[in-house]
């Protein structure tokens, strides 16, 4: 089907044009600023329902966690995953 095909290549574009954020051109065509935002917020629509549920799903498991980020926010670093020994 000439739609599916259509619609997936559309997908997928998209798709490449979110993942890498400093991508200026695809196939050699300027990607616009209303084409990468309008790819980013499919994308967050896209992946919202799977983003809550599996972070509702992780609180649930380890409740104390964000309790212990608000304790030890000074010495936690988040991107690292470890705690920040030298403040």
């Amino acid at each position: 089907m000439y739609g599916t095909n259509q619609f997936e290549n559309e997908t997928a574009k998209q798709m490449i044009i979110t993942r890498l954020p400093y991508l200026t051109r695809l196939n050699r065509v300027l990607i616009s600023r209303n084409e990468r935002r309008g790819a980013e917020i499919d994308y967050l629509q896209r992946y919202a329902q799977d983003y809550f549920d599996k972070k509702l799903d992780f609180i649930h498991e380890h409740r104390q966690y964000q309790q212990l980020i608000i304790k030890h926010a000074e010495r936690f670093s988040p991107n690292q995953n470890q705690v920040n020994t030298f403040l």
